[in-house]
C-alpha cells in the first residue's frame, strides 16, 4: 500500500526543469517506495539501482556505455542507491551536461551524494 507523502508534489514541481533531484533520508524511510511510484506514472522513463553491483561497475568505468544504455532515449532517469557510486558526481555531471534527461537521484547518504 501506497502512503502518499507531501514530498510526492514538491518533486512532481519539479519534474520539467533540468536540475537534478536528490532524495535523502534515513534506511527504509521510503525513498524507494517515492521514486517508484513517481517512475510508475511517467512515460519514457528508466529506473535502476546501484544495489545492481554490475551497473554501478559500469557507471564508474564506462559513463559513456552507461549512457547508452540507461539514458539515452529515455526523458527521466531514477537511479536508486546513488550512495554506492563513491564520489559518483563527476559521472552524474558528465550525464547532466551532455543529456537530456531529468535524473532523479535517491540515497541514504548525504556526504556521497555530492556532486
Amino acid at each position: 500500500m501506497y502512503i502518499k507523502r507531501i514530498l510526492e508534489e514538491k518533486i512532481r514541481r519539479f519534474l520539467k526543469r533540468k536540475e537534478i533531484i536528490a532524495i535523502i533520508g534515513a534506511r527504509q524511510s521510503g525513498k524507494t517506495t517515492l521514486m517508484r511510484h513517481i517512475f510508475d506514472t511517467l512515460k519514457n522513463a528508466k529506473f535502476i539501482t546501484f544495489e545492481d553491483r554490475d551497473i554501478l561497475e559500469l557507471f564508474i568505468q564506462d559513463i559513456k556505455s552507461f549512457i547508452d544504455l540507461y539514458v539515452t532515449g529515455n526523458s527521466y532517469l531514477f537511479i536508486d542507491e546513488f550512495q554506492y557510486a563513491k564520489q559518483g558526481g563527476k559521472q552524474l555531471k558528465y550525464i547532466y551536461d551532455t543529456c537530456d534527461a531529468k535524473i532523479i537521484i535517491s540515497g541514504s547518504s548525504a556526504p556521497d551524494l555530492s556532486v
